[in-house]
C-alpha cells in the first residue's frame, strides 16, 4: 500500500529519458499527457517522472505543466477500469508541479496521473466517476512488458 504524500516542489529538473536503470533494483518511467484520440505523446504537454526501487517499494514522482493550485492522485491500473490502486495523491503548486512520494509493491500494469476530481477514494482502492484522459498523464509503457528498447 501506498503512503500518500504532499504535493510541493520538484527536487530537480524533470529527466525526459523515458525508462531507464540507475541500479540494479532502481528503475524510472515517464508519463506523459497524450492525445486521446491517438493516444500518441503530446511533446508540449504535461509530463512525469517516476523514480522507483523494486526491492525497498519506495517511489518518488515529479511532474510538471499540470493545472496548478489541483488535486491529483497517482494510481495503479491493473486493467481493471473503473476500479484502481493508490499510490499516492498532492496538490500541485502555483507553477503546475507536483512531487509526490511514497511506498508500492507491485510495479506491474499501468501508472496514471489523474484528476483528483475525476475519481473517489476508498481507503487504498480509487474508482474513476468521470473520465477526462485530456488532463492525465499515462505512461509511456506499461511495466512488466518487453517494449524492446526499454532497459527495464
Amino acid at each position: 500500500m501506498a503512503e500518500p504524500a504532499a504535493g510541493g516542489e520538484p527536487r530537480a529538473p524533470l529527466d525526459t529519458q523515458a525508462v531507464g536503470k540507475q541500479r540494479s533494483h532502481q528503475r524510472t518511467l515517464a508519463l506523459y499527457a497524450k492525445d486521446p484520440k491517438t493516444w500518441k505523446i503530446r511533446p508540449s504537454g504535461a509530463r512525469g517522472i517516476l523514480m522507483y526501487d523494486e526491492k525497498t517499494g519506495r517511489f518518488s514522482f515529479t511532474a510538471r505543466k499540470l493545472k496548478p493550485l489541483s488535486g491529483y492522485v497517482l494510481v495503479r491500473n491493473a486493467d481493471t477500469p473503473p476500479a484502481g490502486d493508490l499510490l499516492a495523491r498532492g496538490t500541485t503548486n502555483k507553477a503546475g508541479e507536483l512531487r509526490l512520494s511514497g511506498r508500492w509493491n507491485d510495479w506491474t500494469k499501468k501508472i496514471w496521473l489523474v484528476s483528483g476530481n475525476d475519481l473517489t477514494i476508498s481507503g487504498s482502492r480509487v474508482t474513476l466517476i468521470a473520465w477526462n484522459p485530456e488532463q492525465y498523464l499515462f505512461e509511456e509503457k506499461v511495466l512488466g512488458v518487453f517494449c524492446g528498447e526499454c532497459d527495464e
